[in-house]
């Protein structure tokens, strides 16, 4: 008799970032995420990523959001 486990390890995007917020969020691999910058942070592209396999965001999130540059 022959005894089979399987472990399924699923990899989970990072939700901890310095230059955006994410809204209503489930970080798997095949969801899209809403999101807002955070203060300091303007929004350079659209306002919703997708989790692939990898824990990776697409597109980058240091791309989504950049510092707002003042000039004293």
């Amino acid at each position: 008799m022959a005894i089979f486990i399987f472990i399924l390890l699923v990899s989970r995007c990072p939700t901890e970032l310095p230059n955006l917020n994410f809204l209503n969020c489930a970080p798997y691999p095949g969801q899209t995420c809403d999101f807002e910058c955070k203060p300091g942070y303007r929004s350079t592209l659209n306002t919703t990523i997708a989790c692939i396999p990898g824990g990776m965001w697409t597109p980058n999130t240091q791309l989504m959001c950049e510092g707002n540059l003042t000039w004293h």
